[in-house]
């Protein structure tokens, strides 16, 4: 389906966000309360044999070591092997090794999955330490690790996951069901505080539990809370998550001109019996809806994602999607890059493609030498969050390429990040990426 046979969509045929816009309707005034949730303390709840199943994980790798000398060297905090260090807290006697655990520092997270639910099997509560600090070397599989624990600082770490596209997204929606009362008693205060981005986001962390079937558990919750919050609860779940907005909206630049801006194809209907799957005329957004979809990008924040942002990204061609958001970054570069306006350039990482990290790289590279080396390792950060394995070659060029420090230094750091999420060394992934292998998760 070429652009050229594509004709403008009907109102009909848009999705709610772009034919009626919430940003265009009047709001209602927020209901603000002053609530506090109560302490509680950490929990351990396994499901129906899952303790059992970590317990036996990695059984067969571990043998007999010298205890007390492992022991001995953690004490006093000597370096120590990593694979000793495994070795005594999975096997090693209990009375030793559980006073041990709270100043354990994981040196690595090869096959953490594995060795680490043998060990929060073990020792439950008191490993919750040593978990956390794993975090920033294995996100997703830790995420994985925090399921039978029930804790208020674990809630609020899986809500900021939700929506953002990295590791463990999968993981933090399953904590959220697995422990849904402990989240809403966590997020209501917070959703019904003075209105601020940490508000929003705990606004879409509630619906996601309503929409994850937990309504009830919502609303009881809601209800401990007093009448006025059980009200105002009710009323966020009865509204629409698309007009959960700041309460000041960006200001649109005027450059943003939907006369020189590239048409945007809704998709096909996937169902082949759906009118117009295969025939006909394609269909193209208004010229109307240009700074619409400027305005759901502009909305969106890896802090406070904008759920807009899926919407229009099931309803879009990919391609007219990253051609588009292209075509901003230009039109931001020519009126000057105002960094109030940086959302552009967040936009190429959301929506797009191995043609945008290939037109961003030579520019990343360029701009330590005209004074903006925050935006070049903003642009680096924009690469990974492609994610492609263009994208992610576009990285490892910067790294062998690039003649300012700093910038290679950022890139060398994402780089090792991303060898560290699929268990690849530097050196493996820099080879298999050159050789034009496949390594990135589709």
């Amino acid at each position: 389906m070429s652009i050229k046979s594509s004709v403008p969509a009907p109102l009909e045929a848009l999705q709610s966000l772009l034919a009626a816009p919430p940003w265009r309707r009047r709001r209602p005034s927020p209901i603000v309360l002053d609530l506090r949730a109560p302490e509680v303390p950490v929990v351990v709840e396994w499901l129906p044999g899952e303790r059992e199943e970590w317990l036996s994980a990695g059984a067969d790798r571990m043998g007999v070591g010298d205890w007390a000398r492992a022991a001995d060297r953690l004490r006093r905090g000597e370096p120590a092997d990593w694979r000793e260090a495994v070795e005594f807290f999975c096997a090693g006697p209990e009375e030793m090794a559980r006073p041990l655990l709270a100043d354990w520092q994981p040196l690595s997270s090869q096959d953490c999955g594995s060795w680490m639910r043998r060990i929060v099997a073990r020792f439950e509560g008191d490993a919750l330490p040593a978990v956390k600090r794993l975090y920033s070397r294995a996100p997703a599989e830790v995420k994985e690790l925090y399921q039978p624990f029930s804790a208020p600082d674990l809630a609020w770490r899986m809500a900021g996951t939700l929506q953002h596209a990295m590791p463990g997204t999968a993981a933090a929606r399953a904590w959220l069901d697995r422990h849904p009362e402990l989240a809403a008693q966590e997020f209501i205060p917070s959703a019904l505080g003075p209105v601020s981005r940490g508000r929003r986001a705990r606004e879409h962390a509630l619906l996601f539990l309503v929409a994850a079937g937990h309504v009830e558990t919502v609303r009881t919750v809601a209800k401990s809370y007093g009448p006025e919050a059980a009200a105002a609860i009710d009323v966020l779940i009865a509204g629409d998550p698309l007009a959960i907005l700041p309460p000041k909206l960006p200001a649109l630049p005027k450059w943003i001109d939907p006369a020189v801006l590239p048409p945007v194809r809704l998709k096909r209907p996937s169902d082949p019996e759906a009118p117009g799957a295969d025939s006909g005329p394609g269909l193209v957004l208004p010229a109307g809806s240009a700074r619409d979809l400027a305005m759901v990008f502009a909305l969106h924040d890896l802090r406070e994602p904008y759920p807009g942002l899926e919407v229009v990204r099931e309803a879009c061609e990919p391609v007219d999607l990253a051609r588009f958001a292209w075509a901003l970054f230009e039109a931001w570069q020519a009126a000057g890059a105002n960094g109030r306006q940086g959302w552009v350039l967040d936009a190429l990482g959301l929506v797009g493609n191995d043609e945008t990290a290939r037109r961003l790289t030579p520019l990343i590279m360029k701009w330590p030498g005209q004074s903006w080396h925050s935006r070049a390792v903003h642009g680096v950060q924009i690469l990974v969050q492609i994610g492609t394995d263009v994208a992610i070659l576009q990285v490892y060029s910067i790294v062998l390429s690039s003649r300012f420090d700093g910038l290679r230094s950022s890139a060398e750091w994402h780089f090792e990040r991303v060898a560290e999420r699929l268990d690849l060394t530097v050196e493996h992934l820099a080879t298999r990426l050159l050789a034009g292998e496949s390594v990135m998760p589709v």
